[in-house]
């Protein structure tokens, strides 16, 4: 599980990048619009979301009973989603605005499970830009 979200947090962190840091300001700061990042891994026993800012600040954390892709595949989306929503809520904001997401899962790690994932949830609209990767 520990590999996965390190290699999660270095997908999201390039992703980040790309994003919201703009080469032609020489200052590299970023953009002085609320952007907001969404991360959820999926485990054994729980699933776990985190909702940040763009500058950092962890706006919400909530933890859920687990949902296994290998038994739900592209319907694991929904449990997804739903978590998303609870951290919506919590922070007060509308899921249209999350601009990047991750989700790291077991089960994840052949191409065609990611491809499958991604496509789910870019069709419940998670947000602007999907993640996904194995926590193996």
């Amino acid at each position: 599980m520990l590999m996965g979200i390190k290699r999660l947090k270095t997908s999201l962190q390039a992703r980040f990048r790309r994003i919201f840091f703009k080469a032609a300001r020489p200052d590299n700061m970023p953009s002085p619009n609320p952007t907001y990042i969404l991360g959820i891994d999926s485990g054994g026993t729980e699933m776990r979301g985190c909702l940040l800012c763009n500058d950092g600040l962890v706006l919400a954390r909530q933890t859920v009973p687990s949902a296994n892709y290998n038994k739900l595949r592209g319907e694991i989306a929904q449990s997804v989603v739903a978590l998303a929503q609870l951290l919506c809520e919590q922070a007060k904001i509308s899921r249209e605005d999350i601009a990047l997401a991750g989700f790291c899962a077991t089960g994840v790690g052949r191409l065609a499970d990611r491809q499958l994932l991604t496509a789910a949830l870019q069709e419940a609209r998670l947000a602007q830009q999907i993640v996904v990767e194995s926590d193996a």
